[in-house]
């Protein structure tokens, strides 16, 4: 299987939307079960511009089968410091160490000197916790989100 690696800014990400519209409603489609409410492209774009377009986006394709493997969004917080988010995997892909690779282009294509990548991820995901371990991630701490415990990754 061929699977593609795409990472866009929010501008090209509007574009390859366009030019994509059965890969960007697969998208939708994950991302609106990921948050558990409707979610659209646009919302990517929305946040984007709230992060004064310091958003990139990631897109796995297995290019064979025209189906989105993957997606996440890193974010540059600055002081060379890159939040990794909305890490989400198409459940036909998941156990397969796609989301370890996934993760591990993302670094690859971002790294500088001294960049440091974070990312949360909930105590009970423990498949995603597995993912981020085996990527080179260490666990820092565990933090309170309202009624949930989240584990707070780094990589350096």
């Amino acid at each position: 299987m061929e699977y593609q690696h795409i990472l866009l800014n929010p501008s090209q990400l509007l574009a390859w939307s366009i030019n994509n519209r059965n890969l960007k409603e697969q998208i939708e489609k994950m991302m609106t079960t990921y948050r558990g409410h409707y979610f659209s492209i646009l919302n990517f774009l929305f946040e984007a511009k709230e992060n004064k377009d310091k958003m990139r986006f990631l897109f796995v394709i297995n290019e064979d089968e025209e189906e989105v493997v993957g997606l996440c969004r890193i974010t540059d917080e600055g002081h060379n410091i890159q939040y990794i988010s909305a890490v989400v995997m198409n459940p036909k892909y998941r156990g397969k160490g796609l989301c370890s690779k996934m993760i591990n282009f993302l670094i690859r294509k971002t790294k500088k000197k001294g960049t440091k990548y974070r990312l949360e991820v909930d105590i009970d995901n423990e498949p995603a916790i597995k993912c981020y371990l085996k990527s080179g991630f260490r666990i820092v701490k565990k933090i309170r989100m309202n009624t949930r415990w989240n584990i707070n990754l780094c990589y350096q």
